[in-house]
């Protein structure tokens, strides 16, 4: 939950059963900020908040070796006054409307839930949103959508094509979990990321084709991939466990589809072959 004070922003994390696990201001910036919103899937959230400046968002995230929350780094999503935005989890990026004084300003922007930079192009909207509800849909080739709810009880879809991931295990004990954000075609940005596994040690991206599957087992870990190609990124961060590794995607249509799989390895002391452990595999389609 999050709410503002004197011109700052707080926010609190709470369990299923209402106990406050960290709590706290969101320290990102001097200037006065209002009407903060927040989602997320209890390991990250998205927190957008109007400012003089413009329309911004940080995004934040669970560290569960250490039981708090961490922030990332702040970014304006709209130049200008901006009225009270409303934000929405759609499973491989948030959905943020945003309102103000004009027409204009009213829009719809898709965001990378760990940067909080564009993902998807904004899309304009008839007004103000209050509320934004959302669907995670079982099946991952059918997208995400949304209900945006304007003042006026007015419903508007929005579906997000994000690109299409699909958790396929893998993992065990400090090896962290894999995320592939906003894999859509044309992206520059385009990040593989490594979280939450053991900290300061060598860390390496296993790439490989959907078929065939290795499944090679080491007591609870199974590497997924057979991998084409294994990069290293050195080590993992000593803050929270985490490395990545940028893989800009070209603006080429006939790469919509392009499916790979992906794995991080780590070498952690593990009784697995060099110490390794795994982090879970995930299975990506670009859209």
């Amino acid at each position: 939950m999050v709410w503002d004070f004197e011109g700052q922003i707080h926010g609190a994390v709470l369990d299923r059963n209402l106990d406050v696990l960290d709590q706290g201001p969101i320290r990102v910036s001097a200037e006065a900020k209002a009407y903060p919103a927040a989602d997320g899937d209890g390991n990250q959230w998205l927190v957008a908040y109007a400012t003089l400046a413009g329309l911004k968002c940080v995004p934040v995230f669970w560290d569960e070796a250490d039981g708090m929350a961490w922030v990332g780094s702040e970014t304006v999503l709209l130049q200008g006054a901006a009225g009270a935005p409303s934000v929405g989890w759609m499973g491989e990026s948030y959905v943020v409307s945003s309102g103000g004084v004009l027409p204009a300003s009213f829009a719809a922007h898709s965001v990378d839930p760990f940067t909080c930079l564009p993902c998807e192009r904004s899309f304009p909207i008839t007004a103000s949103i209050k509320m934004i509800a959302t669907q995670k849909s079982g099946d991952p080739t059918a997208g995400d959508l949304a209900f945006l709810v304007d003042d006026l009880g007015i419903v508007q879809r929005y579906r997000a094509d994000d690109g299409i991931t699909t958790d396929l295990g893998g993992g065990c004990g400090g090896g962290g979990w894999s995320a592939a954000s906003c894999a859509i075609v044309g992206n520059a940005a385009f990040t593989l990321r490594l979280r939450e596994a053991q900290r300061g040690v060598p860390a390496f991206l296993a790439l490989g084709l959907p078929q065939p599957q290795l499944g090679y087992v080491c007591g609870p870990c199974t590497l997924v991939p057979n991998p084409l190609v294994v990069v290293g990124v050195g080590l993992t961060d000593s803050a929270h466990g985490n490395a990545e590794l940028g893989l800009p995607l070209a603006n080429t249509p006939s790469l919509i589809g392009a499916t790979f799989l992906m794995q991080w390895l780590t070498v952690a002391g593990t009784t697995c072959p060099l110490g390794l452990q795994f982090s879970n595999a995930l299975q990506v389609q670009l859209q």
